[in-house]
């Protein structure tokens, strides 16, 4: 097992627990400080990516891609 799915998990447990903990504390009201535009944006691209990947399962087609590692290099390598 490498370093990433632990990375991962790790980071899964962390935000949940800062989600449960926010919850608990009633913090929502930071969301407020937020445009509502922004938070329109952030869901409809959350909906699209969520579609995308079911609709490619649903038919059998799996990209074996890594945009996360593209986008990163191509933000160290100052591309955009």
């Amino acid at each position: 097992m490498g370093y990433y799915p632990k990375f991962s998990a790790a980071m899964a447990i962390t935000m949940g627990l800062l989600i449960i903990f926010g919850g608990m504390a009633r913090m929502g009201f930071i969301m407020n400080f937020f445009s509502r535009p922004i938070l329109t944006g952030f869901l409809n691209d959350i909906a699209l990516s969520i579609n995308a990947n079911q609709e490619m399962s649903a038919i059998g087609s799996a990209v074996k891609t890594n945009r996360a590692r593209e986008a990163r290099d191509n933000v160290s390598n100052g591309n955009s």
